[in-house]
């Protein structure tokens, strides 16, 4: 299957898997138009899982909702030229009309998982491109 996340896709352009990325929407109220989303490191997710299970075991509270995020928003132009600088390479994009239901930025707050669980992202979309081109390059 295809994968849905920005970073795979991303991945399969540079692998020569898949043609280009597609940037859905390049008219949102935006500094360059594209979709701001909340990028998260995968360290940052798997740390706050651990903080999350350590709480639940010294709570007992199994039915908290907190949010894990970077509390900050990344444009997807932003985030593809950030990978193409650190492969150093051309990667294909393709403008495509909105998704339906899709809105301008979707940031996440995290001070409820700062206040109950002593969690801050370390990681920035930097450090996840490298860390991923990294790690591609070794599994191939």
């Amino acid at each position: 299957s295809s994968p849905n996340n920005l970073l795979p896709i991303i991945a399969e352009v540079v692998s020569g898997k898949k043609e280009y990325v597609s940037i859905f929407g390049n008219d949102y109220e935006t500094q360059d138009g594209t979709a701001q989303r909340d990028y998260v490191d995968i360290q940052d997710i798997t740390n706050a899982q651990i903080l999350a299970i350590k709480y639940i075991n010294n709570s007992n509270k199994v039915n908290e909702i907190i949010n894990i995020g970077s509390g900050k928003g990344t444009s997807v132009i932003k985030f593809i030229n950030t990978f193409e600088r650190i492969c150093n390479k051309k990667i294909n994009k393709k403008f495509q009309p909105r998704r339906e239901g899709d809105i301008s930025k979707s940031i996440a707050s995290n001070k409820k998982a700062y206040k109950i669980l002593n969690w801050r992202p370390k990681y920035n979309c930097e450090h996840s491109c490298k860390a991923f081109w990294h790690w591609r390059n070794s599994n191939k």
